[in-house]
């Protein structure tokens, strides 16, 4: 139950930001969000991002794999 809650959540607000910004989005996970976003930026970087989120966080790496493939697939799902 808490983690469709988590998912609810973490879906609502992608949707938001996609909606609000139009931007190209990347749902993805990493351990720290400041060094992805900062590996991002370096130089020979393909894609620059300007805005990051942190939708949700998990205690363990199969949790993060299991958040990550929900909102792959609820997004693809709703073809945003």
């Amino acid at each position: 139950m808490v983690a469709g809650r988590l998912l609810r959540h973490a879906l609502e607000a992608a949707m938001r930001m996609i909606r609000d910004v139009p931007c190209e989005h990347k749902i993805g996970m990493c351990r720290c969000p400041y060094e992805r976003f900062c590996f991002y930026q370096e130089e020979g970087s393909n894609w620059k991002p300007w805005l990051m989120a942190l939708l949700a966080s998990t205690a363990t790496r199969e949790g993060a794999y299991m958040m990550e493939a929900s909102l792959i697939l609820q997004l693809e799902q709703r073809a945003t």
